[in-house]
């Protein structure tokens, strides 16, 4: 709130604050804080509860999961290990393997 309040040249009673707190205070904080300063960049006035809770939502599901990330496994250590689970030569299965492709 200090830093809102710092933003906005105003004064924050503790009532606002307890209502803002009673009402934001399960929003993570790195996304609350994003949030913010993203309100203060493009606001001119003292942000709405339903202002932040909107932002905050918004920084979150931006930052959310990106989809699959590529096997960090190699094609060589997959074959070593079909080669152990087969119980044959390593180096024989792979150029075998190898070579139908």
């Amino acid at each position: 709130m200090a830093y809102l309040s710092a933003a906005y040249e105003c004064s924050v009673t503790k009532e606002r604050a307890a209502v803002y707190w009673h009402q934001l205070g399960n929003l993570p904080g790195a996304a609350f804080a994003e949030a913010v300063v993203t309100h203060v960049n493009v606001s001119r006035s003292f942000p709405r509860v339903s202002e932040l809770r909107e932002l905050t939502q918004t920084v979150i599901r931006r930052s959310g999961p990106k989809g699959l990330e590529s096997p960090t496994v190699s094609t060589e250590a997959v074959l070593r290990d079909n080669a152990r689970i087969l119980g044959v030569n390593e180096e024989q299965y792979i150029n075998e393997i190898l070579k139908r492709d």
